[in-house]
């Protein structure tokens, strides 16, 4: 992470688009984990998911070099 990444993520304010509630209730962009994961993992770490809905926590993770791991106990959202 560049420094200017660091102290703009570190802010205490963002802003990005959000994302369309098609598929799933709680869809979010990626841009929000992207930030996280970064923030708080280095590449090669486990990034866990106990909420995996959609799935997009554990794509950007592994877009970003994390390993990615989530589950999901509401059956209706396994084809997403």
């Amino acid at each position: 992470m560049s420094r200017d990444e660091w102290k703009e993520f570190f802010s205490g304010h963002w802003t990005f688009g959000g994302e369309r509630q098609i598929d799933h209730e709680a869809m979010f962009p990626e841009e929000l984990p992207r930030r996280l994961i970064r923030m708080f993992s280095f590449p090669g770490e486990a990034v866990l998911d106990p909420f995996l809905g959609s799935g997009t926590t554990v794509k950007v993770a592994l877009e970003l070099g994390r390993r990615g791991i989530g589950y999901e106990i509401q059956r209706d959202f396994l084809p997403l």
